[in-house]
């Protein structure tokens, strides 16, 4: 069964059995794969040989089998080597590398993987093959070649590094390649660079698959290859900008930002060049012009921030999310553990949840959770903004402190690109307006970029906010509000020597990564549910009460005391149903706050009065108001609320109430 699926395999690469028997492939079992590499697995070995055909001690595994706990859409790993074992060249047992070492007119081409070097060597390619894009690499120190390389004469020979089609896409790969031909024209080689073509548009071919479906003269008429110094002036571009599809304009990976076709090659980069060979002598060539004709130029579909995920997503996006301020490593948290025990005195259940809001988009990076979190309290140096800046060590540049300028102004350049946002001293606002953008910010998944002078793009947004204030009204709430968890700091500020304790632990590097530990490996969220509404609290309660205006409290107190609201002078107002006219004069019987039927109808639905369908009475249709037995009404039918309506006789006309508007 195993030699079977080897054989399958290597069909694919369009090698034979008598291939195999050449190359010293070896069917291994489950147990013999584990014995040779500790993974249990269905495998072959892939053994290597020297230059004069005689076996090493050095081999490689590939897997026929997913790993356990593999899911889809990530890369399985399928090669592996004994641990501590190194890189070792691949010759392909089809050639005679011996001859092919000391003749410098034969041709060499080198590519990754087993399996490609052996087609193509088989295919009268003489290729060797590379275990990974960088296991040429010496481990030595003062040498960044293997040993096996300087069994090959390379002076004057022609060398092509020749990799996957994914070359423009993955700058790893592009890196790797531009070293590698660095090294060996230090050797004295003649290096040509270049990626194995694409038979069909967004499929990735090596140089097996292309071989398999074409012809080496077809490979060679299709391939763009490039000569040294031009290929690695345009590898180096690789390196420094990409081309996004997109946006269809430059972006420059050091500086994050895009550039116009005119600044890229006229400007920023106008002073990068190269030397090319052609027939009327060597000529200078203006590296960022010939980038942007070049077939390998650095392309990604679109920019994404995506926190966790590799420099390049799996849709080919490039991802600017810079990676965490510190790493986690497993120590003392004394100092944090303090500043929230002072910070949450004896509410355990506070400190818990919140210490589970801190660590849930530490376990899944770029998780949104849809609440924010403000601590206030009457007095200054409580410590509350010493625990966003703690966070904001973990997080490095994706973490920024803002003011309340910032967070009510017009622009939010603050925003791009981050994940943790400090809020600092938020002084409160009765806007609406403000409120209703916050929740927004709060709440919204992806955010539009939109810098001056650049075009502009969507990205995800992972940020989570912790609001700090010395205000009991930091934010206008609604009554249903689902997205503030509000904690007051009710103990007085500590002493110099507490804060400074907790500073220093801070300051100190492995502060931070002892935190950042505790958080990713030791808070159990498995119960935390990151788009369930915030707790509710003492201080959030105050804070809705103080946000209400004065037609909101109206309307409050009409829903938990109607009866002491529903009066006009000594008359008491008893029928359940009432007109908007009414309630206004109610509310104000001599019209002088001015009151709008609009706004009087926007607080009463705040409230959670609901307005009834429109009802036929003897004064005219009406939009009615159920002020008592609000579900009964819901349910009611057209005639049993136009009875309700015109019963009560000890109800005053409202012709004689005085002031009320109409």
């Amino acid at each position: 069964m195993t030699k079977k699926a080897m054989l399958e395999d290597l069909h694919k690469s369009g090698l034979t059995e008598e291939d195999s028997k050449k190359l010293g492939l070896q069917p291994l079992t489950k147990q013999a794969t584990k014995a040779a590499v500790k993974k249990s697995m269905l495998s072959y070995k892939i053994p290597y040989f020297d230059i004069s055909d005689k076996k090493t001690q050095f081999f490689r595994v590939r897997f026929l089998e997913e790993p356990k706990g593999f899911h889809k859409g990530n890369k399985p790993q399928r090669y592996t080597q004994p641990a501590g074992t190194g890189v070792r060249l691949y010759f392909p047992s089809l050639v005679d590398w011996k001859t092919i070492a000391a003749n410098t007119d034969i041709e060499v081409t080198i590519t990754e993987g087993e399996k490609k070097a052996a087609k193509a060597s088989k295919e009268g390619m003489p290729t060797i093959g590379l275990g990974g894009v960088w296991s040429f690499r010496s481990s030595k120190k003062g040498k960044t070649l293997i040993d096996d390389f300087y069994l090959i004469k390379w002076e004057e020979r022609t060398v092509r590094i020749i990799f996957d089609s994914d070359l423009k896409t993955n700058p790893n790969v592009s890196l790797a390649m531009k070293v590698l031909a660095d090294e060996l024209t230090v050797l004295g080689a003649q290096v040509f660079m270049g990626c194995v073509p694409e038979l069909k548009e967004g499929d990735k071919y090596g140089l097996d698959d292309f071989l398999v479906e074409s012809t080496v003269e077809k490979l060679k008429t299709k391939l763009e290859i490039d000569q040294y110094d031009k290929g690695r002036a345009l590898h180096d571009m690789n390196q420094r900008v990409a081309w996004i599809e997109h946006t269809k304009a430059v972006f420059d990976i050091k500086t994050r930002g895009f550039m116009k076709l005119d600044n890229f090659a006229r400007g920023q980069y106008a002073h990068y060049s190269y030397t090319e060979e052609t027939d009327d002598g060597m000529k200078r060539r203006k590296t960022a012009t010939a980038w942007l004709e070049w077939p390998n130029r650095r392309t990604h579909t679109r920019i994404a921030y995506a926190p966790g995920e590799d420099e390049v997503t799996e849709n080919n996006e490039l991802n600017i999310w810079p990676g965490w301020g510190t790493q986690p490593k497993k120590g003392d948290i004394k100092s944090w553990n303090k500043l929230l025990n002072f910070v949450f005195a004896d509410n355990k259940e506070a400190k818990d949840w919140f210490e589970k809001w801190l660590a849930y988009p530490i376990q899944n990076p770029g998780a949104k959770l849809f609440t924010c979190v403000l601590l206030w309290s009457l007095g200054t140096g409580t410590g509350k903004t010493l625990i966003g800046q703690i966070m904001g060590r973990i997080y490095g540049d994706n973490y920024r402190k803002v003011n309340q300028d910032n967070m009510h102004g017009s622009f939010n350049e603050w925003a791009v690109n981050k994940q943790f946002i400090l809020g600092d001293e938020i002084t409160g606002s009765d806007k609406r307006r403000d409120a209703d953008r916050l929740k927004d910010l709060i709440t919204q998944e992806s955010a539009s970029i939109n810098v001056k002078f650049q075009p502009s793009y969507d990205v995800k947004d992972c940020i989570n906010y912790l609001f700090t204030s010395n205000h009991p009204d930091a934010f206008f709430l609604d009554d249903d509000d689902r997205r503030y968890f509000i904690h007051e700091i009710k103990s007085k500020a500590e002493d110099d020597a507490f804060y400074k304790e907790i500073d220093d632990w801070m300051r100190n590097k492995d502060g931070p990564a002892h935190l950042f530990y505790y958080l990713q490996n030791e808070i159990d969220c498995s119960d935390f549910n990151p788009m369930s509404r915030a707790p509710e609290t003492e201080s959030k309660s105050e804070m809705i009460t103080l946000s209400r205006s004065d037609l909101d409290h109206f309307a409050h107190d009409l829903k938990e005391n109607a009866d002491y609201i529903l009066r006009h002078g000594n008359i008491n107002l008893e029928r359940d149903l009432f007109s908007i006219e009414e309630i206004m004069m109610v509310q104000d019987p001599d019209g002088a706050r001015r009151t709008t039927k609009i706004a009087l109808s926007k607080a009463l639905r705040r409230a959670g009065f609901r307005q009834l369908p429109v009802t036929t009475t003897s004064d005219g249709s009406k939009k009615l108001w159920a002020l008592r037995n609000q579900e009964k009404w819901l349910r009611s039918t057209h005639s049993q609320r136009a009875a309700e309506y015109e019963k009560d006789t000890k109800v005053v006309p409202m012709k004689k109430f005085e002031g009320g508007k109409k």
